[in-house]
């Protein structure tokens, strides 16, 4: 799946609309995880290395609570 078919899946028009409603949440070893506001009001996050395999949510503080666990669950130190 190219990045625009992934925008589109999560509601998006395109790309740069996906790109603009999310932020990197850095693990500080190259790899990195995004937190999404989707237009339907929830939150997404998911892994730029497998961008299919997709979390919903629906608060931020849901979201990033689990991207948290998910970076200390593979050893990494979280930095906000």
């Amino acid at each position: 799946m190219d990045r625009g078919e992934f925008a589109r899946k999560l509601g998006f028009r395109d790309a740069d609309a996906l790109d603009d409603a999310s932020e990197s949440l850095d693990d500080g070893y190259g790899s990195a995880s995004y937190i999404t506001s989707l237009p339907d009001g929830r939150w997404a996050v998911w892994e730029d290395a497998e961008p299919s395999n997709v979390s919903y949510y629906d608060t931020r503080e849901e979201a990033e609570d689990r991207a948290r666990a998910d970076f200390y669950e593979d050893g990494f130190e979280y930095e906000e």
